[in-house]
């Protein structure tokens, strides 16, 4: 990646929305250019962003432009599935370059890192920074990560939900529970043996949390993994009790250990986690490094 990079490209692989209309650069800081395309959006495309010809080529043309630091996604949604059927036929793409987002952004990320090697990072989305419905921390994170001030982070204090315990380590793959669920029997489907699998879902009720967590184990998906790690399943106060019994009943009938944290997800702490990291649970400490991206 050139040294001279300096500007975050807004990508819109998901779902529409209106972009920013404020100047981010007190929350984004560094110097750093945010740049927004003025068909960044098409009123054609009623729930999508835009076409997946467009979405593709963007992405393409960002990850090809030496000006480019990271690609940063406008927020989640739905579609980015589409785009990564595309993905997933391609060859290898001239320049791996940072990419930004969270929820929907779950298959194309699994695509891009499956089939291309890129270290996508779940975390907060340009929405979330604009509506200030992220910390100030994890954006800093984010930065830090993209600007090569840290290859290496940690999230503590993660409690067990069964009784296996022990030190373990493995490739970082995850992301929503809902899109990943999506994902199983296509080309960029996660490949979870000998890995560290991250989930998190947001207004799911406790009996689709099940159903999903059911249909991960029952397809094989999960066989091999080494760890799970369960971040913020944000619901209704109707559903608090009954999403944690899911949880809770899942992490009995693994074989492997099951942990919980509220270090990211949906709500105002997104902790970024780097898909494809070398990743290690010591004790109650999850650690990722990715020094050689």
């Amino acid at each position: 990646m050139a040294q001279s990079a300096r500007v975050i490209e807004v990508l819109a692989p998901s779902g529409s929305a209106a972009v920013p209309d404020g100047n981010l650069n007190d929350v984004l800081n560094n110097g750093l250019e945010l740049r927004i395309r003025p068909d960044l959006i098409s009123d054609a495309c009623t729930y999508e962003a835009n076409s997946a010809e467009y979405k593709l080529a963007h992405l393409m043309d960002a990850s090809n432009d030496e000006s480019v630091l990271v690609m940063w996604a406008l927020r989640g949604g739905y579609s980015s599935t589409k785009v990564a059927e595309k993905i997933a036929m391609m060859e290898a793409f001239q320049q791996k370059k940072f990419i930004v987002g969270f929820s929907d952004l779950t298959a194309l990320f699994a695509a891009l890192n499956k089939h291309h090697g890129w270290l996508c990072i779940h975390g907060p989305v340009i929405k979330q920074i604009e509506n200030n419905a992220v910390s100030q921390k994890c954006i800093d994170q984010v930065l830090d990560i993209v600007l090569n001030r840290t290859t290496t982070l940690s999230i503590d204090n993660l409690k067990p939900l069964n009784s296996y315990n022990g030190d373990t380590h493995g490739k970082l793959v995850g992301g929503n529970l809902a899109v990943l669920a999506t994902t199983i029997g296509t080309p960029w489907q996660i490949d979870c043996r000998g890995a560290i699998l991250f989930l998190e879902d947001v207004n799911e009720p406790g009996y689709k949390i099940d159903r999903m967590l059911t249909h991960l184990k029952q397809s094989g998906i999960l066989e091999g993994v080494k760890a799970i790690v369960f971040g913020e399943f944000s619901a209704l106060e109707s559903e608090v009790n009954a999403v944690n019994y899911a949880l809770e009943q899942f992490a009995n009938i693994m074989n492997c250990p099951v942990y919980k944290t509220d270090a990211f997800g949906h709500g105002y702490e997104n902790t970024p986690l780097v898909i494809g990291a070398d990743a290690i649970i010591c004790g109650s400490v999850l650690t990722y490094n990715w020094d050689g991206f």
